[in-house]
């Protein structure tokens, strides 16, 4: 961490759906969000920032708390005076009260006042949330499963000070096949129709070889698990980008589904549809940045942005985040912040 930067690391439980609609032509009829460079899927900021608003609302409101935040998703009013500038208000979404720690760590719109002409001016959050890179990707190969990167995205993933630069501009290498652990892989492996040669365990790239290095003595990462973590990297190949995306374009979750006509029990015609998902066990990256304080004050449990943010990490597991979550997609693991608190050394 850097100043109020934290990097986030996410682990998928459930293949992954971030869906764009049904305006992209393509394989499939309901396509995944990518990143519009290297055409590798991602989450997009906008849902994160939705998912960490919801969750963080959710865990407010199980946890009891008497300065209850808005729901975020029903029509929500404030008791009080409406003469005075914060008094009873009229929304779609969200209260915008200058004690809730949700309004107040995501930000709100304009508020129009009930029964009032004038307007309350919205604000914005206190969190910026860049995209979910993909991290590690794993693919069913000849030797099991092996999880691909390339030097760039495992580093990020690696160092929360990483200077992050698009790596379809600094690329030294056009062809790059990397094992962590050569043993495992061997010299080749097939994935799909792709046949992957030439794989080494080093390189004559400083830059590239102190990656691998450092992947290999990550010991004290302890996310997703530390066990499971270091089955992770044992099973690593590192590719260049071009490779990458090849290897995660054909390895795609990809279902079918069809509904069910209710009167005869079989299926129903011209309602088959086809979606993609990322698979379960991939492993992304994003980072994020915080402002440290509220402008005022708003409850003892939430005494900061960041304690905000703390709260939502359980919600992913629970319900996920994306579309298709009740058909079982969407749930996964986002590695714990570490509260303003325990900074300050009163954790």
């Amino acid at each position: 961490m850097t100043d109020n930067r934290y990097l986030l690391r996410f682990f998928t439980l459930d293949p992954l759906h971030i869906g764009v609609g049904q305006d992209i032509m393509g394989e499939v009829d309901l396509p995944i969000d990518r990143e519009s460079e290297t055409n590798v899927p991602r989450i997009p900021g906008t849902a994160l920032k939705g998912g960490f608003r919801a969750h963080a609302s959710w865990k407010l409101k199980m946890d009891g708390n008497k300065d209850k935040p808005c729901p975020g998703d029903q029509p929500a009013e404030q008791e009080g005076d409406a003469t005075k500038p914060h008094g009873p208000r009229s929304r779609e979404q969200y209260c915008g009260i200058t004690t809730c720690p949700i309004c107040q760590t995501f930000g709100y719109p304009s508020v129009k006042l009930k029964n009032e002409d004038k307007a309350i001016p919205g604000h914005e959050g206190r969190v910026y949330f860049r995209d979910a890179r993909l991290a590690f990707f794993p693919a069913a190969t000849s030797k099991g499963t092996v999880w691909f990167s390339t030097p760039g995205r495992a580093a990020a993933w690696l160092d929360s000070e990483q200077q992050e630069y698009p790596e379809l501009l600094v690329s030294r290498t056009d062809h790059l096949a990397l094992s962590i652990n050569e043993k495992i892989t061997g010299g080749e492996l097939l994935i799909g129709w792709i046949h992957l040669t030439g794989l080494t365990s080093s390189t004559e790239d400083k830059g590239i070889q102190q990656v691998i290095d450092a992947l290999r003595n990550a010991t004290h990462l302890t996310f997703p698990e530390t066990e499971y973590w270091q089955h992770i990297v044992n099973r690593t190949v590192l590719l260049d980008e071009t490779n990458f995306y090849r290897v995660v374009e054909t390895c795609l979750e990809r279902r079918t589904c069809n509904r069910v006509d209710q009167d005869t029990g079989t299926v129903s015609d011209g309602a088959l549809f086809s979606y993609e998902a990322l698979p379960r066990a991939s492993l992304l990256y994003s980072r994020i940045y915080i402002e440290k304080h509220f402008s005022g004050k708003i409850n003892k449990s939430t005494s900061s942005p960041l304690d905000v943010c703390s709260l939502a990490c359980e919600g992913f597991a629970r319900m996920g985040i994306g579309g298709m979550q009740t058909r079982g997609l969407g749930s996964l693991l986002v590695e714990p912040f570490t509260s303003s608190s325990e900074e300050n050394g009163h954790g």
